[in-house]
């Protein structure tokens, strides 16, 4: 460490240590000690500088970069550190909980960061453990996640022994299911054979019954048939009708029995109506 005068920081390189008003390494320094303000420092100080070690650890380069000590301590003073996206460790992207932690101990205002580094180090570990990280707050399906993760064996064997309940209960069910239907139709076999013993002449009765309603629906078939011809030619007369209610007086004069053929074609309508329903 060197001991150098705050007018010659631009000569310095960022990663330079440094003593004066400003005593520290600027790129890991909190903002109240890259201010000057030697009294705010205490723990969670500390704290800010194991969060920029580890988003080094994790982004492959420092919180702050400048192309000197003095352009990093303004960067320091007034901005945020880049997002983490991805890093040098194998985390494509990084994982929410690492961001999580590494935000809360890197806080601007020291009220927001771990109290001591003893709480950054239990959430680290329950991040590497897979429980809930106090940084990071979790939904229950992402509780149930991490408790997946910390208990494989106890989770794939949940998991058979559930499939295992699954296929024995329904294999009996199915199993009961036809065992029932084959003890119904053995019932309704007996049943049948005694009833065939008691009325040995219903069977032919019935294929008899059944032949008189086969010609009886033959018949209703045809008298509908008949039915729905008649209503045609009702309809077609009925129309002649009117044709005849607009002839001339003149041309009924021509022939004075046209008039009774009208009249008798007309009653012969109104029964038609009446019988077919019209």
């Amino acid at each position: 460490q060197k001991t150098i005068p705050l007018t010659a920081l631009n000569a310095l390189s960022p990663e330079a240590s440094i003593e004066g008003s400003v005593a520290g390494t600027p790129a890991y320094m909190p903002p109240e000690q890259a201010q000057g303000r030697v009294q705010s420092i205490n723990t969670r100080s500390d704290v800010y500088a194991l969060g920029a070690v580890l988003y080094h650890v994790i982004a492959g380069r420092p919180p702050y970069e400048g192309v000197s000590t003095l352009d990093v301590l303004k960067k320091v003073q007034t901005s945020r550190p880049k997002p983490l996206t991805a890093g040098t460790v194998g985390f494509h992207p990084v994982p929410r909980e690492l961001k999580a932690i590494c935000a809360k101990a890197m806080s601007r205002e020291p009220e927001h960061r771990y109290a001591t580094a003893e709480e950054l180090r239990d959430d680290l570990q329950a991040y590497l453990e897979h429980r809930p990280v106090q940084a990071c707050p979790m939904t229950p399906w992402q509780r149930f996640q991490k408790w997946l993760k910390r208990n494989r064996k106890q989770a794939q064997i949940g998991s058979i022994a559930a499939l295992t309940a699954i296929l024995v209960l329904s294999s009996a069910y199915y199993g009961y299911r036809e065992w029932r239907i084959r003890g119904l139709q053995h019932d309704a076999q007996q049943k049948l054979a005694v009833f065939r013993q008691a009325h040995p002449a219903a069977p032919r009765q019935l294929h008899a019954e059944v032949r008189r309603d086969g010609r009886s629906g033959a018949q209703q078939g045809a008298e509908a048939a008949e039915i729905a011809r008649v209503g045609r030619t009702a309809r077609a007369q009925i129309e002649v009708s009117g044709q005849l209610a607009l002839l001339e007086p003149r041309e009924l004069a021509v022939d004075p029995h046209r008039g009774e053929r009208a009249g008798a074609i007309t009653a012969e309508i109104l029964l038609l109506r009446c019988h077919c329903g019209f």
